[in-house]
């Protein structure tokens, strides 16, 4: 509540949008350091506890162990410079109250959890609005591509397998990516050329067209293959 204060303050005190965002990102900043991360209520979630030996080749998380600065949405209320790390295994936001000074970290509540920014991406919790139907989709995506009449977010996922070395076990872990659209007030599940077509009969040799061009793309990089083929796909409607 303090901090919402703080903000329309800054809404009549500044001259121009410019500076009212960089205003509103400090008092945010300030607004987390004063009162203290300690009381924040961010601080929410059960002890993270990451018990899977692996053999540093391969881990459990969106790229590493290391945490990193991000923002998060949560309860309503929007942290920034929060220290945060993203486990694929759980499909769980990781934070610490005090950045790498702390040893431990916590599993934040997913259903208070709207969205996250991490590593330059933003990922919303599609489960969050319960008001839309969303038997296809479970937890947190990348919001990839957003648009008036289309939004196409991808999946993050990572299956772990165990293997004996020297008498011992160690885990490995494989990446998985699974794919989704927002179209007409629905979410989609898209798993091949064919569940596109049907969303959009009427662009079906346009969008066969696209995968004979692209389909060295299509093998390299299915993210961006699906990012590049939904952006064209909503220049023609």
């Amino acid at each position: 509540m303090l901090k919402k204060i703080i903000l329309l303050l800054v809404a009549f005190t500044t001259d121009s949008a410019f500076c009212q965002n960089s205003a509103d990102e400090k008092l945010f900043n300030w607004f987390d350091s004063e009162i203290g991360k300690q009381n924040l209520g961010l601080n929410n979630g059960l002890l993270f506890n990451d018990v899977y030996p692996t053999d540093n080749k391969t881990n459990r998380y969106f790229e590493n162990e290391k945490f990193d600065i991000g923002e998060v949405e949560f309860d309503n209320q929007y942290y920034t410079a929060v220290c945060i790390n993203y486990d694929l295994l759980q499909d769980a936001l990781l934070i610490k109250p005090y950045c790498e000074n702390d040893r431990n970290s916590l599993i934040l509540i997913k259903e208070r959890n709207k969205s996250f920014v991490f590593k330059g991406k933003k990922f919303v919790n599609l489960n969050y609005n319960t008001s839309i139907k969303n038997d296809n989709v479970n937890g947190y995506y990348e919001e990839v591509l957003s648009s008036n009449t289309l939004k196409f977010y991808t999946k993050y996922k990572k299956n772990k397998r165990d293997k004996y070395v020297e008498n011992r076990i160690e885990t490995e872990y494989d990446l998985k990516n699974e794919f989704c659209l927002f179209y007409k007030n629905t979410f989609h599940k898209i798993d091949s050329k064919n569940s596109i077509t049907k969303l959009f009969p009427d662009f079906k040799t346009q969008i066969n067209d696209f995968y004979q061009k692209n389909n060295q793309s299509l093998e390299n990089n299915k993210v961006l293959f699906m990012k590049n083929l939904f952006n064209y796909i909503n220049g023609l409607q």
